[in-house]
């Protein structure tokens, strides 16, 4: 009896075991077919609303366009050149100065950016001489110009690996000048009064010559470091290095002797000069193309 009794409780368990193992490989299955019904839904381009699900998409190459207006300021500095000593006591300056621009661009895929605006800068080259008066007798060559840039710009590193929200970049581009307020070259002489007794190399007269060039293309060299605040707001600071013709602003001077000898000296801008500023760009919605990855 006893023995049967035994029999009969395991036959029940084992019963009891078979069942609750039945259940437990129906739930894993019918939750594995759930999964499986809503992967592909969900992966669908419509159905992902956040822009890292649109571009990180299964079997296929995401490639998104993103247009945008940019506003940028920051100062611009040219260097000067001397030609010659003046025998005079004299200062050379040609200080920095800032500038603006608007620009319209495309951003292709977060690798190629390119832009075309209109840049506003000033241009000033000073020379000072400051022993021949009671006050410094100064000559400024200024002028006001507008350009209308077109650059290229290539990302080469992703600082942020993991949000992907920072870029160093790299760009070339070319200006065109569209407006200056170039004056016409000013040339002229100041005759200074003589001692009673003159010496030799007393000063008669310094002749002058004030003039800027209109040549209007213009090359720029850029890097930039690029941050996403959000997908509508990007803020960049960036370098560039400008050229343009030698002597673009020329200042030119010659004195003369009593004993009729003249001594000819000047300064101008060098043809690079540095600019350093910020730049914010409001962007559109992105635009998604895909390519499989299939054949």
């Amino acid at each position: 009896m006893i023995k049967s009794y035994f029999i009969q409780n395991k036959s029940k368990d084992l019963k009891s075991f078979k069942a609750m193992l039945m259940w437990i490989i129906i739930f894993t299955f019918t939750t594995i077919l759930s999964f499986s019904q809503e992967t592909p839904y969900y992966q669908l381009p419509k159905n992902r609303k956040q822009n890292h699900e649109m571009i990180v998409m299964p079997n296929l190459d995401a490639f998104t366009i993103t247009y945008f207006l940019s506003a940028s300021a920051g100062i611009r500095k040219p260097f000067v050149q001397q030609n010659g000593i003046s025998p005079s006591a004299a200062s050379f300056e040609a200080p920095a100065n800032g500038f603006w621009e608007i620009a319209l661009g495309q951003n292709r895929n977060d690798n190629w950016i390119y832009e075309f605006g209109i840049t506003k800068s000033n241009n000033r080259l000073k020379t000072s001489f400051l022993e021949l008066s009671r006050t410094p007798l100064v000559f400024t060559n200024e002028i006001e110009q507008y350009y209308a840039p077109f650059r290229i710009k290539k990302k080469i590193l992703t600082l942020d690996k993991v949000s992907r929200n920072a870029f160093l970049n790299i760009g070339l581009g070319v200006s065109y000048l569209i407006k200056s307020n170039n004056k016409p070259i000013e040339e002229g002489k100041i005759t200074f009064g003589q001692r009673p007794i003159p010496e030799p190399r007393d000063y008669t007269s310094l002749n002058f010559r004030i003039a800027s060039s209109n040549q209007p293309i213009a090359f720029e060299l850029l890097t930039e470091v690029r941050g996403k605040v959000s997908e509508r707001l990007e803020i960049s600071v960036f370098g560039k290095a400008f050229f343009r013709n030698n002597k673009y602003l020329n200042n030119q001077f010659s004195f003369t002797y009593v004993d009729g000898s003249s001594k000819e000296f000047g300064n101008y801008e060098k043809p690079i000069s540095i600019l350093f500023g910020l730049q914010a760009k409001f962007n559109s919605p992105k635009y998604y193309q895909y390519k499989s990855r299939v054949e």
